[in-house]
């Protein structure tokens, strides 16, 4: 297993993508194997986890500007990232809402069958994207 972070460049193009898009500034808190984007009163957040080469995990989603391509610039990103760095998929965790599925089945992630559920005609859980 590769270890695999974003590099201090990589992280302020993203940070660069998502206030280009929603207009304000935002900040970027590190954890041991993650990232955390706000904007200034924490009303919106973007969070990235790493699991080595193994996945990219984005588990918390919430832009104030909607359907203006923040999600799909961000995740062209990593995904161009993971290709790059050897990273075997990016999972977008606890899909819960029908306008985050259709961008999942838009964009060719597909849920994970072991760790997602259909409700209602509505498939809730993680979805999936092979990279490497």
């Amino acid at each position: 297993m590769e270890d695999v972070l974003f590099s201090l460049e990589d992280i302020t193009c993203i940070q660069r993508i998502i206030e280009a898009h929603e207009g304000e500034p935002w900040t970027v808190y590190h954890g041991i194997r993650e990232l955390w984007f706000r904007n200034s009163d924490s009303t919106a957040e973007f969070r990235l986890l790493f699991l080595f080469d193994i996945a990219m995990t984005v588990s918390r989603v919430s832009f104030v500007k909607r359907r203006v391509g923040t999600m799909t610039a961000v995740m062209n990103y990593c995904k161009q990232f993971a290709k790059k760095h050897g990273v075997n998929k990016l999972v977008i965790q606890s899909v819960q809402t029908p306008e985050m599925a259709r961008w999942c089945l838009k964009n060719g992630y597909l849920p994970n069958p072991s760790a997602s559920i259909e409700i209602d005609g509505l498939v809730i859980g993680d979805y999936e994207i092979a990279c490497a």
